[in-house]
């Protein structure tokens, strides 16, 4: 660990995995996708600039977590790359890998999961990069001018998205504004009691529709998706119809972003917002000089992971962070209704 740098203190000649003076000419890469949501959604500006770099490449994308002779297990999120120009080959299913007879020759592969994790662990953060700035710096390629990623959908899934947000509409004079509230990773959450008094302010101006898993979370005055079977691709077709989100950090952020909505987001200082933000976001996050344990999530629990190579499912993130961040809690509901008169 200590011998190691990050990526992007590194040159074409001491980056292992740089394509830098190599000859990559007729030639294919493949990338396993990210596990995460936004994560691989944030992938794709990084496919962006690797397309623009390299245009005569053939971009190869391995969207399965596992393969072997009795199992193919698809990444969840895999799909949302459907349609992606800046992909020669999605893999998607098993038969899929056929497709590559008569491709060019396959001279890397890069499981940018790993890879990335590396990076944040090892501190690449510390310079105000954004996630997919890390993305470029593994393979070596300049970073992106802009931070602008996308999600392309077909001409159906539009008009499936304009119906299903008509259909949910109870009061059609109202602006629609997506929410979600639950976390998954208990550092990131807000509040409930915060979340209530939010909707109850901001509804009469506006239809609130709340995306979530948990039905213990269900807001009152909020039309509810929570349960609802929508996939990932069919709530990316109704935030490009609402144009708005309010919510934690999450995929569901990164999801709304690359449709174009305009997003309001309240997070924690577990790290900080450049790694992970877009630059059109208005983010509601205490700075490292407001609480000195800011940016707790990368450096204790971060390098206890490292050490772990994975975490527990029983992991104490009251031993790394917060078990009720104060960070988060510090914000007001006010604080988010003046973002909101911004954003909207």
């Amino acid at each position: 660990m200590k011998n190691c740098v990050p990526m992007y203190k590194l040159n074409s000649n001491n980056n292992p995995y740089s394509l830098a003076n190599r000859n990559i000419k007729n030639s294919s890469i493949s990338f396993r996708v990210p596990i995460n949501l936004g994560d691989t959604i944030s992938f794709t500006i990084f496919l962006n600039q690797l397309r623009k770099i390299y245009p005569d490449v053939f971009i190869i994308i391995d969207g399965h977590r596992t393969f072997n002779q009795d199992k193919f297990e698809r990444n969840d999120f895999s799909n949302l790359l459907l349609g992606n120009p800046d992909i020669d080959l999605l893999i998607l299913k098993p038969e899929d890998f056929l497709k590559l007879k008569g491709k060019p020759l396959v001279k890397f592969h890069y499981h940018m999961d790993i890879l990335m994790i590396q990076q944040c662990f090892l501190g690449a953060w510390r310079d105000g990069s954004h996630e997919a700035d890390l993305f470029c710096d593994i393979i070596g390629i300049p970073r992106p001018d802009k931070l602008e990623p996308k999600i392309y959908l077909s001409k159906s899934e539009i008009e499936e998205g304009k119906y299903i947000l008509d259909a949910l509409m109870q009061n059609k004079s109202k602006d629609p504004v997506l929410i979600q509230a639950e976390a998954v990773n208990p550092l990131k959450q807000w509040p409930k009691k915060c979340w209530d008094k939010l909707v109850n302010i901001i509804k009469d101006k506006y239809e609130v529709i709340q995306i979530g898993i948990d039905p213990a979370w269900q807001l009152e005055g909020a039309i509810s998706l929570i349960g609802e079977s929508y996939s990932l691709r069919q709530i990316a077709a109704i935030a490009l119809q609402s144009k708005r989100f309010i919510g934690i950090d999450s995929g569901i952020h990164h999801l709304c972003r690359a449709v174009g909505s305009n997003c309001v987001v309240i997070a924690p200082s577990v790290y900080p917002k450049s790694l992970w933000a877009y630059p059109e976001d208005i983010v509601l996050i205490r700075s490292e000089k407001e609480f000195e344990c800011a940016y707790c999530q990368q450096n204790r629990f971060g390098m206890a992971v490292w050490e772990l190579k994975t975490i527990p499912e029983d992991m104490d993130y009251g031993k790394y962070c917060c078990s009720k961040p104060k960070c988060i809690e510090s914000i007001t509901v006010e604080e988010v209704i003046e973002c909101v008169k911004k954003a909207f």
